[in-house]
């Protein structure tokens, strides 16, 4: 169909396709502004039924207005020979292609995602419609970091008839709630939990339910058992896993009864961290990798205080989930281990302390070798396993046990073999470092090995000793290093090498590095970001400049008529009411050669009186989109 036309409608490029319909980027001739057109395929096209769905589905959205729903401007009629609803057209990608592209989503962000998701469903609840398809593919982040719930392609209108088709179910399996596969009822409760497999989905990468094909999906949703999504990703975090299970609950009685409720324990989640919505989403969605790069850096101190004000309520399961969180981005933080320690000597009840004993032998465990079940089975009684510890040997009756020191002790043997294990590791990388290994079938080195026996129980055990003392400790190697200056442009530049961060002056001050290849990265807001590697050889010869180009700004330009618009005497463009077609992109180049902002001039004229247009003068800043209204 590419370069054919529907009406007034010319379809130049395909944008994806369905089981029901294919997308295609077009353009509206009549109003000069590009569209998406849906159309929906010809041998589906032939049945009423069909077509009766496609166009209740138009009529479905056209009256949902909301920022975060894809607008509908216009759909052919009933007895058009090709069934098509224009849409509006986001330049960007759907949630499912952006995990493709960048991995799992931060729990923060996702609920900030989620808040948009459900303010779009409660406008469309309240206007007596369910989505009943919510899925990672049906909702779009724009360019610029705006989410957009689409394809309502099997909604379903209260009071309306159902149009499920006969003998098959509509519907994406992963993502589908029970009921619907049983046949039942749904209501607004259905979406929600569909909400809820698309959190679990952008926070752990995976999806709660798989198999090789639609009926083994099914049979899994409707048992209910899933893996916790803490356990796939312990980065999820206790809190935030609470809400995806309780989104996800088999009964819709045990579910979210509104959006409302939703809404506030997704806010209540986002009350420990001070993150502005817009602002936080626009600067994750600007460069993914940086921010998860930064990310850790940001949320630690910010959970260690949440532990800290928990830890004085005794508040042990929520303290451990933090704990857990903490640990999963830096898995050597000394304040968790100083607080681990510390909880043991607190007099708490009895049932707490061998609560908090329990946890934190399987959460050590967990995070110290990466120890997952791969399934989770349920049992009467929580049995401890010996991931690293055996516990203490208590011959006393239950009732004489001192809670108090065995938990004590319990925390303190759990610190101390995390440190034990720490230098373990820092031994083995330093002998590594050094090669100082010999080889294992080194002749010199079997030469300095006498081996001994032991008689035990008339078995013979063989015992290796050296007869080198100093063989058993490994001296540390002196690395050596050079300073290295660098010169930033601009001066809010931050600069971070092997992961630490140095602002302008400490970088000009100098930065030791020892020799080897070194990962930089410069950012600054406003300017694209570099990468590169520093490949350090000897000492430095002269300082090292560094300049980061800034990022286009954007301007749209919003009339109440269709207009032409000149920037700076030049980008002759035509554009339309209401700002459509009418963002322009203004260069800036290298922040050394220009500052963070410059001021343009714009010319609009209507397009009925060409020969006077008006002049305005606008303050543009790299990276941001300033809005201009004219009115004629």
């Amino acid at each position: 169909m590419i370069g054919t036309s529907l009406d007034r409608y010319k379809i130049v490029d395909e944008l994806g396709h369905g089981g029901m319909s294919t997308v295609y980027r077009g353009c509206d001739e009549a109003l000069e502004r590009d569209v998406a057109i849906k159309v929906m395929h010809d041998h589906l096209a032939k049945s009423v039924e069909n077509r009766k769905r496609f166009h209740r589905e138009a009529k479905a959205i056209a009256k949902l207005k909301h920022p975060n729903i894809l607008e509908i401007y216009d759909y052919s009629s009933f007895e058009a020979t090709r069934s098509y609803i224009v849409m509006e057209l986001i330049e960007g990608m759907n949630l499912r292609q952006f995990v493709d592209k960048f991995g799992r989503i931060p729990s923060e962000i996702v609920a900030l995602i989620g808040l948009q998701i459900s303010e779009a469903l409660s406008h469309a609840h309240q206007s007596g419609v369910i989505h009943r398809d919510l899925k990672p593919e049906n909702v779009m982040v724009s360019d610029s970091g705006q989410i957009k719930l689409m394809d309502f392609g099997i909604a379903h209108v209260v009071g309306a008839e159902t149009m499920t088709q006969t003998g098959s179910i509509l519907g994406s399996p992963a993502h589908m709630p029970p009921e619907i596969i049983d046949g039942q009822p749904v209501d607004i409760r259905s979406d929600l939990y569909s909400l809820g497999t698309i959190f679990y989905y952008l926070s752990t990468g995976v999806l709660p339910y798989t198999g090789v094909n639609a009926p083994q999906v099914f049979k899994k949703v409707l048992t209910g058992v899933y893996e916790d999504p803490e356990f796939v990703e312990s980065r999820v975090g206790g809190r935030f896993g609470e809400i995806i299970k309780k989104c996800m609950e088999k009964e819709p009685d045990d579910r979210y009864q509104t959006v409302r409720a939703l809404v506030e324990s997704l806010n209540a989640f986002l009350d420990f961290v001070p993150l502005s919505e817009q602002d936080e989403l626009a600067l994750y969605f600007d460069d993914p990798m940086i921010y998860i790069e930064a990310f850790p850096k940001r949320i630690v101190p910010i959970l260690i205080s949440a532990t800290r004000r928990l830890e004085d309520k005794n508040n042990v399961p929520k303290l451990v989930a933090y704990f857990n969180r903490i640990l999963a981005y830096e898995p050597d933080n000394v304040d968790v281990k100083a607080m681990m320690k510390s909880l043991g000597r607190k007099k708490t009840t009895r049932s707490a302390l061998v609560f908090l004993a329990l946890l934190l032998t399987v959460f050590v465990g967990l995070y110290t070798y990466k120890v997952w079940p791969e399934k989770v089975d349920v049992v009467s009684e929580p049995k401890l396993a010996p991931l690293l510890i055996e516990p203490d040997p208590i011959e006393a009756a239950p009732d004489k046990i001192d809670v108090n020191l065995h938990a004590s002790n319990l925390a303190t043997m759990l610190s101390k073999q995390i440190t034990e294990e720490s230098q373990i590791v820092a031994k083995r990388y330093a002998s590594r470092l050094a090669q100082v290994e010999p080889p294992k079938n080194s002749r010199d080195a079997n030469e300095k090995k006498k081996v001994a026996t032991v008689q035990t129980n008339n078995q013979t055990t063989p015992k290796t000793a050296t007869t080198d003392p100093s063989s058993e400790t490994i001296a540390p190697i002196k690395q050596e290093t050079y300073p290295y200056r660098f010169s930033l442009t601009p001066a809010a530049a931050i600069f971070s090498i092997d992961g630490r961060n140095y602002d302008v002056l400490a970088a000009r001050r100098g930065i030791e590095l020892e020799k080897g290849r070194h990962r930089l990265i410069v950012r600054s807001p406003g300017a694209k970001t570099i990468k590169k590697v520093l490949d350090v050889r000897g000492a430095q010869k002269s300082i090292l400049p560094i300049v980061l180009d800034w990022k286009p700004g954007r301007v749209q330009v919003i009339t109440n008529t269709n207009a032409v618009v000149w920037i700076e005497k030049q980008n002759f463009k035509r554009i339309s009411p209401g700002g459509k077609n009418a963002t322009f992109s203004v260069p800036f180049g290298a922040s050394d050669r220009i500052g963070s902002k410059k001021r343009i001039t714009i010319r609009v004229a209507s397009t009925q009186d060409m020969g006077h247009p008006k002049v305005q003068r606008v303050l543009v800043k790299p990276g941001q989109l300033t809005t201009i209204n004219v009115n004629f």
